[in-house]
């Protein structure tokens, strides 16, 4: 009907969404969904206006919700430090949402967006572990396992089942045995400065050889489903798991070696990942505490990092 009736629209002439990297892309969330709470996903645009001589750029951030624009903002460019602007400026007012939609233009697939985005996730996730109790009233254990979780980075069985034995506030490590190790290689994870106080917190409730009984029996541990059940009564149900924590490490680990230059080796021991390379391996058939204190800084490096979070 516009052709027919000779109607143009005023267009800028190149794409306004061209596809970013593959790498910066994630899986569609909304599908399915249901959409009953403010601050639960957010939808992220950019529109063009027509000037005399040209166009200025909007972006635009809304409450799916509530459909209240919470941020917004113009410019002259297409830049994604444009947009990341808008939604730093939404979320220090109205605070974070659940999930951030966009396109997969290049403004909202790009690396400085991406790990901006990725490092609210992460405070946000710490912001609501550390007020788990208020929200939920949980069991005292179920508390402190989740707070440790992000620090250890431990698999949800290693974590569930510690006991009191395997920690040596001496030696500031946790030394498990093969038999309770998925690779069956003793394991010896040095503790963070935070790892350390908490477990020195929660050793005040010291009722049991675990470090997390059960709140039924303290002759067992919390199961391996307790963190994940923890994690979906605070909204993370198919978002975050116990799991996840250990990604979490790895994938900021590796990112960051500029950061911290501790290399692969250190971070797969911390992780107790086996070498891959066979004749690697062959001669890396050392003390379990090989690497140890390349490990002790990594940790502290990793607890500083989520600290930081916390306070910017």
């Amino acid at each position: 009907l516009m052709r027919k009736a000779s109607i143009m629209p005023i267009y800028p002439r190149r794409m306004l969404t061209q596809k970013g990297e593959n790498k910066y892309i994630y899986p569609y969330l909304l599908r399915n969904l249901e959409i009953s709470k403010p601050n639960q996903v957010w939808q992220i645009d950019i529109t063009y206006i027509p000037m005399k001589n040209g166009f200025m750029y909007m972006t635009a951030v809304i409450d799916v919700y509530s459909r209240y624009i919470v941020g917004w903002g113009i410019s002259n460019s297409l830049d994604a430090s444009e947009s990341l602007k808008v939604v730093t400026e939404a979320m220090k007012i109205h605070g974070k949402p659940d999930i951030l939609n966009s396109d997969q233009g290049t403004q909202f697939s790009c690396k400085s967006y991406v790990e901006y985005l990725k490092k609210e996730e992460i405070k946000k996730l710490l912001e609501d572990i550390n007020s788990y109790n208020e929200e939920v009233k949980g069991d005292i254990c179920t508390i402190y396992a989740l707070k440790l979780a992000p620090y250890l980075a431990l698999r949800p069985f290693n974590l569930s089942s510690l006991e009191w034995n395997e920690i040596n506030f001496e030696s500031k490590t946790i030394e498990i045995s093969k038999d309770k190790m998925k690779m069956s290689v003793d394991f010896v994870l040095p503790l963070s400065r935070q790892a350390l106080e908490l477990l020195k917190e929660i050793e005040k409730f010291k009722s049991s050889k675990f470090v997390f009984p059960s709140p039924t029996t303290n002759t067992k541990s919390i199961s391996v489903s307790t963190i994940n059940y923890a994690l979906h009564k605070i909204g993370y149900k198919n978002r975050h798991t116990n799991h996840g924590f250990r990604a979490m490490f790895s994938t900021n680990a590796y990112e960051n070696i500029s950061e911290h230059h501790l290399y692969s080796d250190i971070i797969e021991s911390c992780l107790a990942h086996a070498e891959p390379n066979r004749v690697k391996a062959a001669y890396n058939r050392e003390s379990k505490y090989k690497y140890i204190e390349e490990k002790r800084k990594l940790m502290q490096w990793w607890a500083d990092w989520l600290n930081n979070l916390l306070i910017t």
